[in-house]
């Protein structure tokens, strides 16, 4: 069962498929809703059920049973030392040296 958490008490619906010996009254009375409304949420003629059919259980209450997706939890970020960083762009010199000489070797003058 997965259930969509809503803001509105009355916008919780629940995801069930249907499993061999599900009735709608059972369904209604597990995820506190009525047999008219599961049936007007599936576009449901009758009461018969297929086995494996996915059913959209709207309940009429908030969901007190319902599972909560675990948290999210993200790894922390690795950024490489400040001291690399600043060395890698500077060509290792510690300053505008290799700037200066890029400068030179392409003929630019200041």
């Amino acid at each position: 069962m997965q259930a969509l958490l809503a803001t509105e008490k009355d916008g919780n619906v629940a995801i069930h498929r249907v499993a061999r010996g599900d009735t709608l009254g059972g369904l209604a009375h597990r995820f506190g809703s009525t047999v008219k409304t599961i049936q007007r949420a599936n576009a449901l003629k009758t009461t018969a059920l297929s086995v494996g059919r996915t059913l959209q259980v709207p309940m009429l209450g908030p969901c007190t049973r319902c599972p909560l997706p675990p948290p999210l939890v993200l790894p922390q970020r690795r950024l490489p030392p400040v001291q690399v960083a600043a060395a890698a762009l500077d060509g290792g010199t510690g300053g505008d040296d290799g700037v200066q000489a890029s400068e030179a070797r392409l003929g630019v003058t200041r």
